[in-house]
């Protein structure tokens, strides 16, 4: 049982948490074409509602799995690396819940009827730099971007520690 919750949650954490990794390159595209900016805001917002919330919960759940598998107790110094990853990931899905997901569902609206005028009806690329979006577009962008930074250091912090389990 114990191999089989490690398959299960080292696979989820790939399939998890892999995907968010084409945001950056997604938002990049969006700002240098502007008829793409409400595409770009609905995959990044279905990405995470519909894969990294949902399987961030899941690999809670095969995390406790493990511990119980373990029968870890976490009040033993050799278990600190652990408490500390509990931490930082229940943080990272309060945040994901309670700040990310409504400023990207934000993104979506504002996003969606904001086709900026110099952008050709018949939907092909113009040239030069991209209109300015409103500046509320702007500065919801800002945050979804700057909050999916914090939620990926956070990512790669709890990654190191389930994988070195430090003696800290």
């Amino acid at each position: 049982m114990l191999q089989l919750l490690l398959v299960l949650h080292v696979l989820g954490a790939i399939a998890v948490f892999g995907p968010i990794s084409a945001l950056t390159l997604i938002a990049r595209d969006a700002g240098r074409d502007p008829q793409h900016r409400p595409f770009a805001a609905a995959i990044t917002d279905a990405i995470q509602r519909r894969v990294v919330i949902p399987g961030a919960i899941v690999q809670g759940i095969t995390g406790l799995g493990l511990i119980v598998a373990l029968s870890a107790d976490l009040m033993a110094l050799t278990y600190r690396w652990l408490v500390g990853g509990i931490v930082l990931y229940v943080l990272a899905v309060g945040y994901a819940i309670v700040v990310q997901a409504p400023a990207a569902a934000k993104l979506v609206r504002l996003t969606a009827d904001d086709l900026p005028a110099s952008v050709p009806s018949d939907g092909a690329s113009r040239q030069g730099a991209p209109a300015d979006p409103n500046p509320e577009i702007t500065a919801t962008a800002r945050m979804v971007d700057r909050g999916g930074m914090f939620l990926a250091s956070l990512i790669v912090v709890i990654v190191m520690l389930m994988v070195a389990k430090p003696g800290l």
